[in-house]
């Protein structure tokens, strides 16, 4: 079942219960990060079921990674992706169906920065034997910021 404009996902499954039961995963130091936003003005052409699925969801550690990563990188990125989506729409240069393969190939592009990102974020807090700072995250994802384009 698609979703209205109305419905922003107020009666949906607790997608975060999805998540760590389909990964066996302790997520209670994670934000979970919907790779298809259930927020978005474009989320009515997605089912729910697609967009709270296992393989739409990714785990993001609290704190500075997911300060900078997500509630930075990631959102910026977005709303110039929909930004851009909105041109097109005032144009009439874009349909539904050409809304939707966007969002999902933007989507695609974001697993790969989120996955990507967060393992030299690993690697970098391993060798430097601490957590990063902001400053320094932020430098990991800027040089990964080529993969969202």
């Amino acid at each position: 079942m698609k979703i209205s404009k109305l419905d922003r996902f107020t009666k949906t499954p607790d997608y975060r219960e999805i998540f760590a039961l389909a990964n066996r995963a302790d997520i209670s130091n994670d934000v979970i990060h919907h790779l298809i936003e259930k927020g978005s003005d474009f989320a009515y052409l997605f089912e729910k079921e697609l967009i709270n699925a296992p393989k739409s969801l990714r785990a993001i550690p609290k704190g500075n990674i997911n300060k900078i990563l997500h509630l930075s990188d990631i959102r910026i990125a977005w709303n110039e992706v929909y930004s851009h989506i909105d041109e097109l729409k005032i144009l009439n240069m874009i349909n539904d169906a050409g809304i939707k393969t966007r969002i999902v190939d933007f989507a695609a592009k974001t697993d790969v920065f989120i996955e990507r990102s967060l393992d030299d974020i690993a690697r970098a807090e391993l060798n430097a034997g601490r957590q990063l700072t902001e400053n320094e995250i932020g430098t990991i994802t800027n040089n990964l910021k080529h993969l969202l384009n």
